[in-house]
């Protein structure tokens, strides 16, 4: 049981760190051109179009480095031992706290584990609260 855990926490975030890597790739260079040429490129008319929850997601995505992503979230799901930089939390903290709660409760959403769920959010506490008072 504990391995089938493990195998859907690596996948989800897996999944969470995907969707980083992907929203970077596409999110434009801040330009000092004004006008229409500096406006973002419209999406393509056959993809879905984002529910408010996805907006969210994808935006707290953007206020954190994938590197970071990496630390801070493997430290909740993966192991308890990484170690986080100044400049991780840093971006923790400014990305917010309803942020950094979207992004865990994102991956947790389909986590059927109340025990492995309720670590899950204590890990999640435990850092942002290390970070935002190391800063």
């Amino acid at each position: 049981m504990a391995k089938i855990c493990f195998i859907l926490i690596l996948v989800t975030l897996t999944v969470f760190i995907g969707r980083l890597t992907a929203q970077k790739a596409v999110t434009p260079a801040v330009s000092s051109v004004k006008g229409p040429a500096a406006e973002t490129p419209k999406k393509s008319d056959d993809a879905p179009p984002e529910s408010p929850e996805e907006k969210k997601i994808n935006k707290c995505v953007q206020k954190i480095s994938r590197d970071c992503a990496e630390t801070i979230y493997g430290y909740i799901f993966i192991k308890g031992d990484h170690f986080i930089t100044v400049r991780c939390c840093m971006q923790l903290v400014s990305s917010g706290k309803e942020c950094h709660d979207t992004l865990v409760n994102d991956v947790l959403k389909d986590f059927k584990d109340k025990e492995q769920r309720s670590l899950f959010i204590h890990k999640s506490l435990h850092i942002w609260n290390y970070c935002s008072l190391s800063n």
